[in-house]
């Protein structure tokens, strides 16, 4: 079969995707004829890494915790403290989390976590059924002895497991909430009848039509147990009024909610920037964690008048940044989907020194540039002609464990479907 051909199906293909809810908002997130192959030793090293970082994750968010000033330079606001004393019924701040990665010509490389609610399990399989209806895949898949990873099945895995480190009892009720007004409803909906498919009674609902009734919280008049909060604490505090069933439910202990709201803790992107050695010494982790980070953290730093290291030269930070554009990277402390990002490399002399003095004023991390490489996709509504991408690769980790791996693709350098980038589903294959 020619690339004619394999053209001529093309306009199913998207259909397929389309009827799969392969959607943000009503803007197609899979736009090419290619999963990304990954190989079973890649695979391995990303869930041994990945578990080292989130474990020094777990332990930063124990110190500060207990360390005012810690949780000063980290950026958490006086308005999200209240949320961090609630103590979480499942004990581990990260049940799941989402590291997301650049594959480099030296390795894998982080630039962030990731923490609150990760995004994109729903959408991997679907994107994955959706490929698959088209001939050329299957045989591919067949031809390169190619497995899936069930990425919905882990998600619900780890839901469960965590409501039973809670001392949960029976068959949970889960409850699925975010403003619903929000372009990742599909995904949403997809995970709703996942879980309901698998046996337990789920909800999809907004957290402003939640109630509170004799100890027990409720959606849609159902009394719920298990809460899988996609709805993000910046945007929650938004609306913190409108929303005290689901907070008091919180506060009491009386639901299982993952993550719990101490996630946002390293949410923030300064938790890099301690990882790596900004504002105190680095004794408080392992030797293994310290040369696993060197491995796979870029160097950040928050923005700001200090001196600072920089592979072991001290350096003015500021006259750094301004010096090293090339190489660098500013990111708001507490943003997603690529806003307010400014890449040095991208910006004349002048925007970029307009940049910095904005990031002063603000709450700004700068991170060294990341090598990216590219490969060549076939785009669904080009004829398959082959466009060079960036491939971002995110591991999912439960409790520790990496299951799943997130690919999102961009002809640009931000590869994040908030910003228009596009998804494609991972196949493991053989291979060191």
């Amino acid at each position: 079969m020619g690339r004619a051909q394999y053209a001529a199906g093309v306009t199913d293909l998207r259909e397929s995707l389309r009827s799969r809810r392969c959607l943000f908002g009503e803007r197609e997130i899979v736009k090419v004829l290619r999963p990304k192959l990954l190989s079973e030793g890649q695979y391995r090293y990303l869930g041994y890494v990945s578990s080292v970082v989130v474990g020094a994750c777990r332990r930063l968010i124990d110190l500060a915790l207990n360390d005012d000033s810690l949780l000063r330079f980290l950026g958490v606001r006086e308005d999200e403290r209240p949320l961090l004393t609630a103590e979480p019924r499942c004990p581990d701040p990260l049940a799941f989390c989402r590291l997301d990665s650049f594959e480099t010509p030296t390795g894998f490389q982080f630039v962030e976590l990731n923490a609150e609610a990760p995004a994109g399990a729903g959408y991997a399989d679907m994107a994955l059924e959706g490929l698959l209806t088209h001939p050329l895949l299957p045989a591919f898949a067949s031809e390169v002895g190619a497995t899936r990873i069930q990425h919905r099945e882990a998600l619900l895995n780890a839901l469960l497991l965590g409501y039973r480190i809670a001392q949960g009892r029976g068959k949970p009720t889960i409850l699925i909430t975010d403003y619903l007004d929000l372009p990742t409803r599909q995904e949403f909906e997809i995970l709703r009848e996942t879980f309901t498919q698998a046996g337990f009674r789920t909800l999809l609902e907004d957290p402003r039509r939640l109630e509170r009734r004799q100890g027990r919280l409720y959606a849609q008049g159902v009394p719920v147990d298990l809460v899988y909060r996609r709805v993000l604490v910046n945007e929650l505090l938004e609306r913190r009024s409108e929303l005290s069933a689901l907070l008091l439910a919180i506060e009491h202990g009386e639901v299982v909610m993952l993550n719990p709201f101490r996630s946002k803790i390293v949410h923030k992107k300064a938790a890099f920037a301690v990882l790596s050695g900004d504002a105190r010494d680095r004794n408080w982790l392992t030797r293994e964690e310290r040369i696993a980070i060197d491995a796979v953290i870029p160097w950040t730093r928050r923005v700001r008048a200090t001196r600072t290291d920089y592979r072991g030269t001290e350096v003015d930070l500021l006259a750094f940044l301004e010096r090293e554009r090339s190489k660098m990277v500013l990111k708001p402390n507490d943003e997603y989907g690529g806003k307010g990002v400014v890449l040095g490399w991208e910006c004349e002399e002048a925007a970029w020194r307009a940049a910095i003095q904005d990031a002063l004023q603000g709450d700004f991390v700068a991170q060294e540039r990341v090598p990216t490489i590219t490969e060549p996709y076939p785009l669904l509504d080009q004829g398959l002609e082959e466009v060079e991408m960036v491939v971002d690769l995110d591991p999912y980790v439960y409790f520790g464990k990496v299951d799943g791996v997130l690919a999102r693709l961009a002809a640009g350098s931000l590869c994040n479907v908030t910003s228009g980038g596009g998804q494609t589903p991972v196949l493991l294959v053989p291979g060191d």
